[in-house]
């Protein structure tokens, strides 16, 4: 039996292009609930194992809908079994829901990784607030042991990207200390707010199966959580 995998949530009332498609060309449908919408599509079991094909899938799929309407991004393998579920699911966060797509719905998020020696986790922080400046939010930076030293993420309008690179670029162009890495723009995973601490929306819908590869976008830049070991993103090399 056919279950629904859910890629964004939206506001009830929004609506897809009919051209836009889903795992292998299903048509992505509407799954209303209160003033929300999940956009969904029928998916058997092969579509939910964490591929790296699947991954890129995935993120694609979900940066297609947010080119045309708001949206809060659904992590990889949201999946429930049935429509009615979906419903379910959507009422039990629904005004956490509502209020993280009214706040961020139509933002962006930009990534940063900065590398280095222990002895400069207090440069890699000086770099991170003073990015600060130009963005809306900042996540809760998370230290880590050398060499990565720090990884954080930015809340900002879509309009704001190239402003941020540039102040990257200026902050950090004669830092021979660290090595700094800006990724995105992506959804805004990390500032999607469905409890009273942070997590994410697929937070509330079961998943069977974990990540275990780092997807990319069009833009072909590191995600925000990829390790600098881990090589360069997967480029866009299938069809759905």
């Amino acid at each position: 039996m056919s279950h629904r995998y859910v890629y964004a949530i939206g506001a009830r009332g929004t609506r897809l292009p009919s051209t836009l498609r889903g795992w292998s060309g299903a048509p992505i449908g509407n799954v209303e609930a209160g003033e929300l919408v999940a956009f969904a599509t029928a998916v058997d079991a092969s579509h939910r194992r964490p591929t790296s094909e699947n991954l890129v899938s995935h993120e694609l799929t979900v940066e297609d809908i947010r080119r045309f309407v708001p949206a809060l991004p659904a992590r990889f393998g949201t999946v429930l079994p049935t429509a009615e579920g979906v419903r379910r699911a959507l009422l039990a966060r629904h005004d956490l829901l509502l209020d993280a797509l009214r706040r961020v719905g139509d933002k962006l998020e930009m990534g940063i990784v900065i590398v280095g020696p222990d002895a400069h986790h207090p440069v890699a922080r000086g770099i991170y607030e003073r990015l600060r400046a130009y963005v809306l939010e900042v996540s809760r930076a998370c230290p880590a042991a050398a060499p990565v030293l720090l990884r954080g993420a930015f809340l900002l309008a879509s309009g704001d990207v190239v402003r941020l690179r540039r102040a990257f670029t200026r902050i950090t162009h004669a830092e021979d200390r660290v090595r700094c890495l800006l990724s995105g723009p992506w959804p805004p995973y990390s500032f999607i707010v469905t409890e009273p601490e942070p997590t994410d929306v697929s937070a509330q819908y079961p998943s069977r199966y974990t990540p275990t590869a780092t997807p990319t976008s069009r833009t072909g830049r590191w995600r925000p959580d990829a390790r600098p070991s881990e090589g360069p993103p997967v480029r866009r090399s299938l069809r759905r």
